[in-house]
């Protein structure tokens, strides 16, 4: 039984990612990307019930996607549409595989559990069997514990890494145990089979190589740090990334030391195999190439933080899904940038990548398949001519669609206008609003700039946007767009109560209280300050000044459904 905060340390350690790439083509004459686009899109979004945080795996036309809410989907790869869904018993999710017409999925929970006087961490695992054209449910098997990586398929046997130091051969039809190994450690990520034998590393710091027989240990090898991830194989060697940051790259038949390269922070080494170069992301905001054979440095790629997991590798690019929300296109045959996206959501999955098209989920419960961008040749047409009139009556229409979520009607209405009143900031400012409902971060944030360009004197202006900065996680940003506000119009108390919630998420009630403090006084009976100070009031524990300020939103404000829902909370 583990202690709560080992757990938490585990659960909240964040593991960066790499992938293997074999021999490099470079072709003869071809230009810089090798074909590859040099700007892609969203092809098709999928609303999942849950976030996302897991990679996805494509395989024969489908992707596969497991969510936060313990679901797993099956979607068509082209279109986003969904071909089933499957509940499982617990919320956390482990990566998908799929063999021979199966998937199989893992879904965990960890909770404190009172026996007696005594409270204690409980664990609780399923190992799930579905049939992939129709999700049904095949076999399930239970653990005493989590099951947190996905397992590997070779050879009508499913190797398993658990998270009570053991290891599990189950045979993939039935789910019967043929066999399973004790480590020192508990092993969270999906261990390697190549050419009869298993590879897994441990949280001890260890990497197993078994017989994928029998299980008999052949060798283990001490690297010292904790190995989250799975190893690769590949041309009889075996590459592990450690939490220290180091890769080591070891002799696939001996477990002896070939070479070991480097990064400032932790790296996991995971994914495609093909020799070559190995490309690793880091928690330290940067993606390498190292040299297969020796372990030199190629190149380094500057990334915009911490990679989330392995980038996915096709053909000449590896594709790594940033934390904050960017994906990189990067040429794996020099580290250049080839592409670079955005969507929304700040937390990613590690993406796949497959058929020129990358499938990547967010912690918004958005699931996003993206291409190359398509041409798009304009009409030569004159612009009609809009009155005032008609712009505020369409500008309404436009308002109604996004309150109801209607955001790509938003945006076309939007565009109209614009075609007559290109310098309109009011229809800038809600084609942005209508671009963020569509996870388009980048296309939403080049048209709130726009609009407080085209109104910079606008203290609203400057409110919506910081707002939208404080949704896409970039705290400073919003803070500086609301400190603008505050000196065009100090007596709105909006500005001031923008500015104390991003204090207040970032912990920071002292500040929170000063900048609510500053809207109260400004507005005594602000019904939107006082929520802010119900708000605070939870934060510092008084309960008894929580519910007086939301009683007092209910007067202000009767049915008010964020102060119902709040006093609901706070029963007495």
């Amino acid at each position: 039984m583990r202690t709560v905060m080992g757990e938490g340390a585990r659960r909240h350690g964040r593991i960066a990612a790499a992938a293997l790439l074999l021999a490099w083509p470079a072709p003869a004459g071809a230009a810089d990307g090798g074909g590859t686009p040099a700007a892609v899109e969203v092809v098709w979004r999928y609303r999942a019930r849950g976030p996302i945080a897991v990679a996805p795996l494509v395989a024969a036309g489908r992707v596969y996607v497991s969510a936060g809410d313990g679901t797993i989907a099956c979607l068509d790869a082209a279109t986003g549409h969904e071909e089933w869904r499957f509940g499982a018993r617990h919320r956390g999710m482990s990566p998908p595989a799929v063999a021979a017409g199966r998937v199989y999925v893992a879904s965990s929970d960890i909770g404190l559990v009172e026996y007696h006087d005594e409270v204690r961490v409980e664990e609780r695992g399923l190992l799930y069997c579905l049939d992939a054209s129709t999700g049904a449910e095949v076999w399930r098997r239970r653990y005493p514990e989590r099951v947190l990586a996905a397992a590997a398929v070779m050879g009508g046997r499913i190797y398993v890494g658990r998270m009570d130091r053991r290891l599990d051969c189950l045979n993939a039809e039935s789910g019967r145990r043929l066999w399973d190994f004790a480590a020192r450690g508990d092993i969270p990520s999906a261990p390697a089979v190549e050419g009869g034998v298993v590879f897994c590393g441990s949280e001890d710091g260890r990497v197993y190589c078994l017989d994928a027989e029998g299980g008999a240990e052949r060798w283990r090898r001490d690297l010292k740090s904790p190995v989250r991830a799975s190893p690769v194989a590949a041309g009889g060697r075996v590459f592990v990334g450690c939490v220290d940051g180091t890769v080591h790259c070891l002799d696939a038949a001996s477990g002896a030391a070939l070479w070991k390269a480097k990064a400032r922070r932790e790296v996991s080494v995971a994914s495609t195999v093909a020799g070559g170069l190995v490309i690793a992301g880091s928690a330290d905001g940067s993606v390498y190439g190292w040299g297969a054979d020796d372990g030199a440095l190629r190149w380094r790629f500057r990334a915009d933080g911490a990679v989330a997991g392995p980038p996915a590798v096709d053909g000449e690019l590896a594709v790594a899904a940033v934390e904050g929300g960017v994906i990189h296109g990067i040429r794996a045959r020099d580290g250049g940038q080839a592409w670079k996206a955005a969507v929304a959501g700040r937390t990613l999955s590690p993406p796949a990548f497959s058929g020129g098209m990358v499938y990547v989920g967010s912690g918004t419960n958005v699931f996003f398949a993206l291409g190359p961008r398509r041409p798009r040749p304009k009409a030569e047409r004159t612009a009609p001519e809009v009155t005032d009139e008609q712009l505020e009556a369409a500008l309404g229409r436009v308002r109604g669609f996004i309150a109801d979520g209607r955001y790509r009607d938003a945006v076309v209405v939007c565009k109209g206008l614009l075609e007559a009143r290109e310098d309109s900031a009011p229809a800038r400012l809600e084609l942005a609003r209508g671009y963020e409902g569509l996870g388009e971060i980048r296309a939403a944030d080049r048209e709130y700039r726009l609009a407080v360009q085209l109104e910079p004197r606008s203290a609203a202006y400057r409110n919506a946007f910081g707002r939208a900065l404080a949704r896409s996680g970039r705290l400073s940003e919003a803070l500086a767009e609301f400190g603008h506000a505050k000196a065009i119009d100090p007596r709105d108390p909006a500005a001031y109560l923008n500015a104390g919630r991003v204090f207040l998420t970032q912990g920071k009630t002292d500040a929170a209280g000063e900048e609510f403090g500053r809207a109260r006084a400004l507005r005594p009976d602000d019904p939107d300050a006082l929520l802010c100070m119900a708000e605070l009031a939870v934060t510092r524990l008084d309960f008894a000044g929580a519910r007086a300020h939301l009683r007092r939103v209910l007067e202000l404000r009767p049915g008010d459904p964020a102060a119902r829902e709040m006093l609901e909370g706070l029963r007495e």
